[in-house]
């Protein structure tokens, strides 16, 4: 019994057990990947549909010029292609963006390597009533309802939709 080396085959055997367990790890390495991107997108579209409803939410309750008509959506001189002419709550309802842009219309800034193109916004308002603790949505007009509701929806390419709700009363005279 003398010093004897390793033969080809116990090499051979050696490297394909150590190539299963490298595959097996690097499986588990890619899934952690996947659900790291996953988070990350969930993440943005969070904070985009967070914006929008924050946004919704800081125009008045009754437009300042026509006043509160019933109908929901824009009023004459306001246009779903361009927020900046939006100055009430109910403005909102139908909007839609994809990718989302900026409350000028431009483009999202892709800075930090964020990239917006795979993402979708919509915005639908109705009007609500309290029924005790609770908010009751949507109701039937008129008489014209105390609060209105704005749900944001945000799609993105590979997490699940977020969907965020608002809801703003009308002032107290």
């Amino acid at each position: 019994m003398g010093n004897r080396g390793l033969t080809f085959l116990e090499i051979l055997i050696t490297l394909i057990i150590f190539t299963i367990a490298m595959l097996g790890f690097f499986r588990v390495f890619n899934v952690a990947l996947i659900a790291q991107q996953r988070a990350r997108q969930e993440v943005i579209a969070i904070n985009l549909a967070r914006g929008l409803a924050a946004e919704a939410m800081s125009k008045n309750f009754t437009d300042p010029v026509d006043g509160e008509t019933g109908a929901l959506g824009p009023n004459s001189g306001e246009s779903l292609s361009n927020r900046q002419t939006f100055d009430d709550v109910d403005d909102y309802n139908g909007y839609s963006d994809s990718p989302p842009v900026t409350l000028g219309g431009q483009a999202m800034n892709v800075a930090g390597g964020l990239d917006y193109s795979g993402f979708s916004r919509s915005v639908n308002v109705v009007y609500c009533n309290v029924i005790g603790n609770y908010i009751n949505c949507p109701v039937a007009t008129p008489p014209l309802p105390d609060y209105k509701r704005a749900r944001v929806t945000v799609n993105s390419p590979y997490a699940k939709n977020i969907v965020i709700d608002e809801v703003k009363g009308k002032p107290v005279p």
